[in-house]
């Protein structure tokens, strides 16, 4: 009997199991599993002849697999073809998700979906055939949507330039470098998206993004990324994308300059650019920079602020910039960017690391944890400390010591008023003897270090242990 009842239960939860829908088999299908699986991805490149991992994996090595790709995620991530259909041709996945009615036109297709994480966008050529096209070319998967703008991982694909509004007539993919696996982002209502396919996923839940996630063979410099993010000097393309590849344009690499030094006025008698009105978002950086004979444009009194900026034309910028401020050149190396057949640029990664690099010449003085002392008297002085160098007031130390002169730059220090300071030098003099000692402006205050003016100024310093105090003699 006993026998018997497991035989019936066996037969009666396999009658249970064949009547189940099956989305009720799929339900444990995850969005975040594929987006997880192909960011993992990002930077790898073909080889010769259009190889990639993926066309072996699907059994077309040499072949276009941007729609190879989306399949492979969708595979590593456990999501059966029913929900993502696996196919190295893009308009098939296109026919599968409107068989199910489950593909959502674009924006300027007329549709009103807003695309979420994990679903499939398809794209086509509107820069060669922006009249009529409806065949689905290329393919990738929805990372997000952030200011109107849709961020899509993509294989077999380049880092897209957004200063190109028409596509060349003789060219073709031979005059491309190797595609790669990255991040691009297009406005919701591009010429170039076709529509959306939403897979039935059973679970919508979005995957936890942390820093910038499409750096891929340029983790290394994350750490440079995320501090010229921090010091809002030049941004990431997203809250969570940097766009390592994509050029940066002319304007915004001047704005990038202004905001690292702080060059933030411009005589009014500056004549404007006849192509940049007053509510360009970088207008007043370009002025500003135009005043200072750190850029002049180019001809017919013309900005062309939206161009990306040549490494060339970078490398002229800095070192004006430089010479201005009076500060030591310095020589960059600058990378093409991939779509140079349209006309040279230069990449967001090797601008950071240039930018970086200036950065790290400026100081960021913090208090003087200690106290300073006179005989018996604590002094009352707002005492700063960078690099090892401790910095007074320098109009507190000419009222204590009525002898000491000093000659001031006719023009306050640019970055006067931010955290970050420009050491320079000023002469002092005390009697008939002359020194030239380390100093910065911060906040309209002339900050110089203590030991070269206590020397010129025949004082000792001492310190005392015990109370960790600057003891200066009588």
């Amino acid at each position: 009997m006993s026998r018997f009842r497991q035989i019936l239960a066996a037969l009666l939860m396999a009658t249970l199991l064949l009547n189940v829908p099956a989305a009720a088999w799929e339900n444990d299908t995850h969005a975040a599993d594929v987006v997880a699986a192909a960011l993992d991805e990002v930077g790898y490149t073909e080889g010769d002849g259009e190889y990639s991992k993926y066309g072996a994996w699907y059994g077309l090595s040499y072949s276009y697999w941007c729609a190879i790709f989306v399949s492979w995620a969708a595979n590593e991530a456990g999501v059966p073809q029913r929900i993502i259909p696996r196919a190295a041709y893009c308009p098939y996945q296109v026919s599968s998700f409107r068989s199910t009615d489950r593909f959502c036109d674009s924006a300027l297709r007329g549709g009103d979906y807003v695309p979420r994480q994990g679903d499939i966008i398809f794209f086509y050529n509107s820069l060669a055939e922006p009249e009529g096209n409806t065949t689905a070319t290329h393919i990738g998967i929805v990372l997000y949507v952030e200011n109107g703008k849709v961020f899509s991982i993509e294989g077999n694909a380049l880092t897209g330039r957004t200063d190109l509004t028409e596509r060349v007539a003789e060219y073709d993919d031979s005059m491309d470098p190797p595609d790669y696996v990255t991040v691009n982002y297009y406005p919701l209502d591009s010429p170039r998206i076709l529509g959306y396919g939403v897979p039935e996923y059973g679970d919508r839940t979005e995957l936890t993004l942390t820093g910038f996630v499409d750096l891929g063979n340029y983790a290394e410099q994350a750490d440079v990324f995320a501090t010229l993010a921090e010091a809002d000097i030049l941004s990431g393309t997203s809250s969570h994308t940097y766009s390592p590849r994509q050029g940066l344009s002319r304007g915004a690499l001047i704005q990038a300059v202004v905001d690292l030094y702080g060059l933030k006025s411009f005589p009014e008698d500056t004549p404007a650019f006849s192509d940049v009105p007053k509510d360009h978002p970088d207008y007043s950086a370009l002025m500003t920079a135009r005043s200072l004979g750190i850029f002049a444009g180019g001809d017919h009194n013309t900005a062309d602020p939206n161009r990306y900026v040549t490494g060339p034309e970078a490398q002229a910028i800095l070192s004006r910039t430089l010479t201005c401020l009076d500060l030591p050149e310095r020589e960059f190396s600058f990378t093409s960017g991939d779509y140079i057949v349209f006309g040279d640029y230069t990449i967001r990664a090797e601008l950071a690391v240039a930018l970086n690099t200036l950065l790290g010449d400026l100081g960021t003085p913090g208090a003087y944890p200690g106290t300073i002392r006179r005989g018996s008297r604590d002094l009352d002085w707002n005492m700063l400390t960078m690099d090892g160098t401790t910095y007074a007031p320098l109009e507190t130390l000419k009222k204590a010591y009525p002898r000491l002169k000093s000659e001031l730059p006719e023009v306050p220090s640019p970055v006067s008023g931010t955290i970050r300071v420009l050491p320079t030098e000023l002469t002092l003099t005390a009697g008939t003897e002359t020194a030239q000692a380390p100093a910065f402006q911060r906040d309209g205050v002339w900050y110089i270090a203590l030991r070269p003016t206590a020397d010129l100024l025949g004082i000792t310093l001492s310190w005392d242990q015990p109370t960790g105090a600057i003891v200066l003699d009588q």
